[in-house]
């Protein structure tokens, strides 16, 4: 369905020979090219590295042939003038990297129905992202440290502590269609949380790789109550002016993140000292 949406002559007010569509195939087992030769004939297809959506992405620029890179994930619907958007943009020989929205209009208010939204921007997230090509090569592109998501968010900081202009372009969608977990899969996805401490050793928050057990612990317990503070204090701040759409949702993601604060933080400082493990003996960020 994504790629029915970027087939030429689907893409309205832009021409298909300024675009080319690329797919990183990172399937274990039935890859796509089979299919993709039989009623994609215009899409260029290779198989991924299989290390994480960062590095297939990073495979999928160095096949790209333009000035301007720009992703979405496979399980998104881009809107029909979502390129033609984002080219009004990229004539602007000051901006380096374009932030399109993300809608999912149709996510129900449950926890167990997830999908990334981003309405507001300064978000980074590359299921609607588009970066000029010279900027992402001179950056090294997505970071391969961080294999299981986050790779754009550390990119969206280095970036800009590069110099990089970013811009939102709110007229430039994407449709997320909303994913229902089992209550098995949300609890993975909890304790997959883990990212969030490679995501600050990489972007320089907190003790660096050289730090010990009980500084990294401190690190651990201080960073996840005043991110768990801050975001209820965003919850009740938005709850007061009317602008939560998924309260019962948000209400129960915030319950659950203190009740198993005292389970999470011993789990989360085990993966912060292998990230430390990792990162030791390389340059500090």
């Amino acid at each position: 369905m994504c790629l029915e949406r970027l087939a030429p002559g689907r893409q309205r007010e832009i021409s298909e020979a300024d675009y080319e569509v690329i797919v990183t195939d990172a399937a274990v087992g039935e890859t796509l090219d089979g299919r993709l030769r039989q009623s994609f004939l215009w899409v260029r297809w290779s198989l991924a590295p299989r290390h994480g959506p960062g590095p297939n992405r990073n495979a999928g620029a160095r096949l790209a042939r333009g000035e301007w890179l720009v992703f979405v994930d496979d399980d998104c619907l881009p809107d029909s003038q979502w390129l033609a958007r984002i080219a009004v943009y990229t004539t602007d020989a000051s901006v380096d990297v374009i932030e399109g929205a993300i809608h999912s209009p149709a996510l129900p208010d449950h926890p167990l129905w997830t999908a990334p939204v981003n309405t507001q921007g300064n978000a980074g997230w590359t299921a609607n992202l588009t970066v000029r090509r010279a900027l992402f090569e001179r950056l090294g592109g997505f970071d391969p440290d961080l294999p299981e998501t986050a790779e754009d968010m550390e990119f969206h900081v280095r970036s800009k502590r590069a110099g990089a202009r970013w811009v939102f372009a709110a007229d430039a969608v994407v449709e997320h269609p909303p994913r229902r977990m089992t209550w098995r899969q949300f609890g993975r996805e909890t304790l997959r949380f883990r990212w969030w401490f490679m995501f600050r050793l990489k972007t320089g928050n907190g003790p660096g790789a050289q730090a010990g057990a009980i500084r990294s612990a401190w690190d651990v317990v201080v960073s996840l109550l005043e991110l768990y503070a801050r975001s209820s204090w965003h919850l009740v701040r938005d709850l007061a002016r009317g602008q939560r759409p998924h309260v019962r949702r948000d209400l129960f993601l915030r319950a659950r993140d203190w009740l198993l604060f005292p389970v999470l933080a011993p789990y989360f400082w085990v993966w912060a000292m292998r990230y430390r493990r990792q990162l030791r003996g390389r340059p500090t960020p």
